[in-house]
């Protein structure tokens, strides 16, 4: 299936397409971190800035996809399940300055562990995302 930019899809949507399970910031499998659902109440500047919360599987996770080359489809949710695509990103730097970090904590009021900074990568009209 090819996404259009800017078209919502739901969560139910993704996962039969993508994978991964239906709640992870950074759905994955065997990895490989198979797209990014962000919301904007966690991340405000999604898709270019994601923020990075506290526990070990949101962690490890921003781990995984630091340490992939693939990009992956990322959606941003617009409304109750409407996760609407942005097109594919890979991760293009990423900061735990202790200074940056604080400052998102206190804007997002949750604890932010380090921030992925996501660049889009430019698609071909005819490429699809490929099922996982």
């Amino acid at each position: 299936m090819r996404f259009r930019k800017g078209a919502k899809y739901s969560r139910l949507d993704l996962h039969q397409i993508l994978g991964g399970d239906l709640q992870s910031y950074l759905p994955h499998k065997e990895g490989k971190i198979l797209y990014g659902a962000f919301t904007h109440d966690d991340n405000p500047q999604a898709p270019d800035v994601v923020l990075v919360g506290q526990g070990p599987g949101i962690e490890a996770a921003a781990e995984l996809f630091l340490a992939q080359a693939q990009p992956v489809p990322v959606f941003v949710k617009r409304d109750a399940n409407q996760w609407e695509y942005c097109g594919l990103f890979h991760v293009a730097k990423d900061s735990r300055e202790p200074e940056l970090l604080d400052d998102h904590t206190r804007r997002v009021g949750r604890p932010v562990r380090r921030v992925l900074y996501l660049e889009e990568i430019a698609q071909a009209p005819s490429a699809e995302a490929a099922p996982a």
